[in-house]
């Protein structure tokens, strides 16, 4: 994290965030992850295990997301800039390190960050039995505010298709603005939720927002059947040659890949997810191996690829995911 704080752009900001990451995260060394990591470990249960690396990682994406381009420049303009970063570092910190606790948990942490908020001017007032979990930092004002779904406009015509409604909800609102600064920096998303928390209307709610003439889209269901050359096919299938070994969307497009149901393919005798590892090496290295016989084993590189996906919580019968994903 201190790395990702020294590429900054901004030089004023970088003690400010020093700062805030002493305060709300702690130190870090062998024995002590920090006090944050700490009472999240000992006072509540994650849905789900993921390493402090990839919750850091997902922290940085998102404050960057939120502090940096030209649609962030009303930060600091009306108010203490370092009060307006530490509101912004709390809303990353519970969408990140804390995102994957349940609503009791949620209250824990309510509470310890508010046990920590020294002055009282930081934290989000709220009413009784409401977190900072339905509040936001308002790029405009930065102060907080609550979430509220856009108004939903009634189709017009004469014959709805009930079944393929989206109607925005407060829990798809705050869950699509949090995909859409991470998405836009071209990183991947991965939402986590129980049956029926409408984790796949969501993430179609985001692919119908975009623009079809720049950014096309594909949903690609995985199942307990689906092998690595399935999942493979179904992205080459889009896929137009661009030059060499790169291939890329059509007509120079990009194009934004859905896995729904990512952690359904099997675990085979060894423990391992081949179908998973597959799609790691697509996300993390941007391609995959030619299975042509003639070219078999070079690597193919696929352009202008973006990645979401959905699952359910682990457990129970139902497969985790491989941690390096």
């Amino acid at each position: 994290i201190e790395a990702w704080v020294r590429k900054r752009p901004d030089p004023s900001r970088q003690d400010i965030l020093r700062s805030l990451i002493t305060k709300w995260l702690g130190t870090c060394s062998p024995t002590d992850p920090g006090h944050c990591f700490d009472f999240l470990s000992r006072h509540t249960s994650e849905v789900m295990k993921e390493g402090r690396v990839g919750r850091i990682s997902s922290f940085m994406q998102l404050f960057q997301g939120l502090t940096e381009g030209p649609q962030c420049s009303l930060i600091g303009s009306k108010s203490d800039l370092s009060i307006d970063l530490e509101k912004i570092f709390i809303y990353c910190l519970c969408w990140s390190v804390a995102s994957l606790l349940e609503a009791e948990d949620r209250m824990k942490f309510d509470e310890w960050l508010r046990d920590h908020d020294e002055n009282k001017n930081i934290m989000p007032s709220v009413e009784e039995g409401e977190t900072i979990y339905e509040y936001f930092v308002d790029p405009e004002t930065c102060n907080w505010k609550k979430w509220n779904p856009p108004k939903w406009e009634y189709p017009r015509g004469d014959k709805l298709d009930f079944s393929n409604l989206l109607v925005p909800t407060m829990d798809s609102t705050r869950a699509l603005y949090v995909i859409k600064q991470i998405h836009k920096q071209k990183e991947p998303v991965l939402i986590i939720g129980a049956e029926g928390t409408a984790k796949t209307s969501v993430q179609l709610m985001f692919l119908g927002s975009q623009d079809p003439k720049h950014m096309l889209t594909k949903r690609i269901n995985f199942s307990s059947a689906t092998t690595p050359g399935m999942a493979q096919y179904s992205i080459e299938a889009e896929l137009d040659k661009r030059g060499g070994k790169n291939f890329g969307p059509p007509n120079g497009k990009k194009m934004t890949i859905f896995f729904d149901d990512v952690s359904m393919p099997e675990v085979n005798t060894w423990g391992d997810q081949t179908t998973l590892e597959l799609v790691r090496l697509a996300i993390e290295y941007g391609g995959f191996c030619f299975l042509d016989k003639d070219k078999r084993g070079d690597f193919k590189t696929c352009e202008d690829l973006q990645y979401l996906a959905a699952m359910q919580h682990p457990g129970g019968g139902k497969n985790d995911i491989p941690n390096r994903l």
